[in-house]
């Protein structure tokens, strides 16, 4: 059985995206992440491996918002979208500023911009209707990413993790103040065993554990601290909300696994904590039409290298019978060829990061447009049937590459 604050926060949470809760039942498959602003596929892949489990172990896929992290990250307000530059993309959002405090207490932007961010990124109604129903920009997002998962047809139950009440997680609160003091010494001994330089060791006072105010401000807490409502640091989240749901799977990032997970590992087995099996997902999207426009630039590139050629020859003729007339004009003709040499590589540029890079590059919308929510889903299942995972110390890895085109 789920804990009833997070059947409450669940229930909370779909009503307001207005989308039918799945019935729970079995053992639990937990999925967390950002409620990033339009995430990219890689997040939806993410629900879509915890409902694919879910359906194999007759269990249900419990997917948490993580909406009370510090509000850096520019996914959270933005997204990218292919273009015909040097970078293959360029980057759409709100006009949101990085800050130090929870993300939830960010407030969500004004209905005039999310209406163009909905007509330029091709979210339509979807974007519109989750600025409609939530209070926050992270709670925007949240509703967004859920009407996308159900537009895919993978039905996780939802719910935020600052809707949770702050007694709802006391037992887990007060094990880690219990057992402080190991708590900090096997962190910080997994932080140097694995070298990981982006980790700083924790102080030996200090509980794995934020203070976190009404407006968002976070500060670490201290042993003997309490605070009117708090959230667990990232690697005591982890362990935390496997005991709290009981969690039989866990899905992750394969980054935040090789950190945060490894260290949660490490402080789990030092404290005799029970961990759920863990399962990352590697897939890239390809999209079959992006390499038959590809080839189309091909063709035009090759015939503006030509153009450019004879451009060059002309020039060189001309300084040679001393024509001025002739090498100015040939000069313009080959400056005028660079520039669209130029443009057409950038495109070509662009096309092929969409045909070759990983599946985190661009927002779901753009995969939509080359294929049909349901037949994503078709394709990731698929995939995921198909593949032959590896298990190592801290997870079990899927590595597939899903073929997409035509929206059928």
């Amino acid at each position: 059985m789920l804990p009833e604050a997070i059947v409450a926060a669940a229930e909370e949470f779909h009503a307001k995206a207005d989308i039918a809760p799945p019935a729970v039942r079995g053992p639990v498959v937990e999925v967390a992440h950002q409620p990033l602003f339009m995430p990219f596929p890689g997040f939806f892949g993410k629900a879509a491996m915890g409902c694919w489990l879910a359906e194999k172990r007759g269990g249900t896929c419990v997917f948490g918002f993580v909406d009370d992290d510090f509000a850096l990250f520019p996914g959270m307000w933005s997204t990218r979208l292919p273009a015909r530059n040097k970078a293959g993309y360029r980057r759409v959002g709100a006009d949101v500023k990085a800050e130090r405090r929870a993300f939830f207490a960010l407030p969500k932007p004004s209905r005039d911009e999310v209406g163009k961010l909905a007509e330029e990124t091709g979210a339509g109604d979807a974007l519109l209707q989750s600025w409609e129903a939530a209070d926050s920009l992270s709670g925007m997002n949240a509703v967004f990413a859920a009407k996308a998962c159900g537009m895919l047809g993978i039905a996780p139950l939802f719910f935020e993790y600052s809707k949770l009440p702050r007694d709802a997680m006391e037992k887990q609160a007060r094990f880690f103040a219990e057992r402080q003091a190991e708590f900090v010494s096997a962190f910080n001994a997994s932080v140097r065993k694995r070298k990981i330089a982006g980790m700083k060791p924790m102080a030996a006072d200090e509980l794995p554990l934020w203070a976190v105010g009404k407006d968002g401000t976070k500060k670490a807490l201290h042993v003997g601290e309490t605070a009117a409502h708090y959230s667990f640091k990232a690697v005591g989240r982890n362990i935390a909300f496997a005991d709290f749901l009981g969690s039989e799977c866990y899905v992750s990032g394969k980054g935040a696994m090789s950190e945060y997970g490894a260290v949660g590992h490490d402080v789990s087995l030092a404290l005799g904590c029970a961990e759920p099996e863990t399962f990352v997902w590697l897939n890239t999207d390809e999209y079959r039409e992006a390499a038959a426009a590809d080839a189309a630039l091909e063709g035009e590139v090759s015939a503006l290298r030509l153009r450019l050629g004879a451009a060059k020859k002309r020039e060189a003729a001309a300084v040679a019978e001393k024509d001025a007339t002739g090498r100015k004009r040939a000069w313009e003709e080959k400056k005028a060829a660079e520039r669209a040499l130029q443009k057409k590589q950038n495109g070509l540029f662009a096309l092929k990061s969409k045909a070759e890079q990983a599946q985190t590059e661009y927002a779901i919308t753009d995969l939509f447009s080359f294929a049909s929510p349901a037949q994503v889903k078709r394709n990731w299942f698929a995939a995921l049937e198909s593949a032959k995972p590896e298990r190592n110390e801290l997870f079990t890895e899927f590595r597939t590459a899903t073929r997409h085109g035509g929206r059928v």
